[in-house]
This record gives C-alpha cells, sequence and structure tokens, in this order.
C-alpha cells in the first residue's frame, strides 16, 4: 500500500510543513479563540475522515482522528491553549473568564428575565446555576454544559466527538468511575484527559494520577451523554473484550490456573493433610461425648 499524505489529499492543506500545527490541522485562523468555531471545524473534519474508516486507510484514519480530537480538545482548553500559543510565538495573555451567566446572555440564550428567575430559584435552593438552568429545563442540557466549560476554561465534547482509547480503561477503579460518572478517554502530551459531567474532586484526581502516573485534565460532557458513556464502557461484556484484545493469553492462562488450583483441592490429599484432618475429626468427637456427658449429668439426672 502506498503512503499517502493524508493532510494535502483528504483535509486539502497546501502548506507543506510537517508536522501541521493545531490551528492548521483543524482550518482556522492562527491563534483563533472561538471555541465554538473551533469545534464546528472540528465536527467538520472528523466527519470527512471518517469515510475513509474502513478499507485500505483505515489505520491511517484512526490516527488522523485521533490527531484531531487532540487538536479540539487543546485549543479549547483555556490553560492548555495558553501554553500551546506560546510555543507558536504568542504572547501570553491574562484574559478573565467569562460566568456562565455572561456566556448565556452575549450568546442569546438566555433572557435578562429569565436568569432573574433562575437566580432566584438558585438563591432558594442552594442549587449552581448550571443545575438550575438543567433542571428547570431553561435551556438544551448541552448549551448549559458546553457554557459551563467555557466558563471553567475547559474543553467540551458531545457524544459524536467522543473517542475512546479502550486500553484506558482497564487501570480504572471501575466501581468509582461508575459511581462518580467519568471514564478516561485519551492520553495526550503527558496527560491523562477525562470526560465528566463536571471537574472531578481533588481525591478522585489524585486516585486517577497515582494509577495513570501522570496529570489529570478535565474534558466536560453532558450528564445524559457521560451517563450513556459510562454505561457502554464498563459494562461487563466490554471490558472482557478489552481484556480478552490486551492479553487474552494471559487471561486464559490465569483461568487454567484456577482450575488445577480446584482440582488439586479436591483430589487426593498429602499424608500430612489427612492427619490434621482425623485430629480434628477426634478433637469434635469428644468435645460432642462430653456435651452429652454434662446434659445428662446436671439437667437429665436429676
Amino acid at each position: 500500500m502506498a503512503e499517502i499524505d493524508v493532510y494535502a489529499q483528504w483535509l486539502k492543506i497546501t502548506d507543506p510543513q510537517r508536522p501541521v500545527n493545531y490551528y492548521t490541522l483543524l482550518g482556522v485562523q492562527k491563534f483563533e479563540d472561538d471555541a465554538n468555531l473551533i469545534r464546528k471545524n472540528y465536527r467538520q473534519r472528523n466527519t470527512l475522515v471518517r469515510k475513509y474508516a474502513t478499507g485500505v486507510y483505515s489505520k491511517r484514519s484512526q490516527e488522523l482522528l485521533n490527531e484531531l480530537a487532540k487538536a479540539m480538545l487543546c485549543l479549547t482548553d483555556a490553560q492548555r491553549k495558553g501554553d500551546y500559543d506560546v510555543t507558536l510565538g504568542r504572547e501570553r495573555r491574562a484574559g478573565e473568564r467569562r460566568t456562565l451567566e455572561q456566556i448565556l446572555l452575549a450568546q442569546g440564550k438566555l433572557a435578562s428575565d429569565q436568569l432573574n428567575r433562575a437566580r432566584s430559584f438558585a438563591d432558594a435552593t442552594g442549587l449552581e446555576m448550571r443545575d438550575v438552568l438543567i433542571s428547570q429545563k431553561m435551556l438544551p442540557i448541552e448549551e448549559v454544559t458546553q457554557a459551563y466549560a467555557e466558563s471553567l476554561g475547559l474543553p467540551y465534547m458531545d457524544l459524536n466527538d467522543v473517542l475512546v482509547d479502550e486500553t484506558l480503561l482497564l487501570k480504572v477503579n471501575v466501581a468509582m468511575a461508575r459511581e462518580y460518572t467519568y471514564v478516561p478517554i485519551l492520553e495526550d502530551e503527558g496527560l491523562l484527559l477525562v470526560a465528566a459531567p463536571a471537574p472531578l474532586s481533588p481525591e478522585i484526581e489524585d486516585d486517577l494520577r497515582l494509577r495513570f502516573d501522570m496529570p489529570v485534565r478535565m474534558v466536560l460532557v453532558a450528564p445524559n451523554v457521560i451517563a450513556e458513556l459510562v454505561t457502554n464502557c464498563y459494562s461487563k461484556e466490554k471490558l472482557d473484550a478489552v481484556r480478552a484484545a490486551a492479553g487474552e493469553d494471559v487471561v486464559q492462562e490465569k483461568k487454567s490456573t484456577r482450575v488445577k488450583v480446584s482440582s488439586s483441592s479436591s483430589g487426593s490429599m498429602s499424608s500430612e493433610d489427612k492427619s490434621q484432618r482425623l485430629k480434628m475429626i477426634g478433637l469434635v468427637a469428644w468435645m460432642t461425648i462430653l456435651i452429652l456427658f454434662f446434659v445428662w449429668y446436671f439437667f437429665l439426672k436429676r
């Protein structure tokens, strides 16, 4: 199979420089700050590359899909984007992030009277504004989560964007992941990217950091999306399939070892084991006789 330049042939990138930077890869202007535009271009290119997911170029297609996802997640993460832009020659900026309310008002998705009602409900119930907007169905859950992610300077993904490196699932505490609804999706530049509906607690981040031996960076997804993702990723069938793909011979060897141990325990015993067993039987017999004697002497005889 002849090697092809997927950047030029699939994405129509004319710049001959390789590797391409994230902005060129996603087809946006250098130092573009509009996260919505970055996500829009990502989805367009993701759809284009998926056309090659079957056939002779399936492996290269998957590699390019991962590159696109990593680029989008970096450029929609305020902290990581700032660090990346510096490597491309941009001066670091100390911009102040907008609140969830400011973002939704600026986007025209929330009117002032709606915002006031939501604030009153939040004050009365003690809920966060995000939870109020979702529980009261004032906006679609995806729009609220996306704006919430922007307010925290974190990337946002929807279900169609999520690409999970399934080998990561084997290192996770599954019970904890199900309870607190998170899924590790990618390793990128020494960071573990974890999908969840909200930032994880320091304790959970510490657990992940120790398990994967790398810092954790959050990727926010809508609550309904993470619920579906958790169900799919941590099902017994999925985990068994991932284990088999990662080391089928090892799993089979462990099973056969357990069978051998079980058969040996139920088979012939050594002479020492037989001796110990006879002693126990004798002891139980003597204790039974003594108990019957005391019952007869103290209760029945009188």
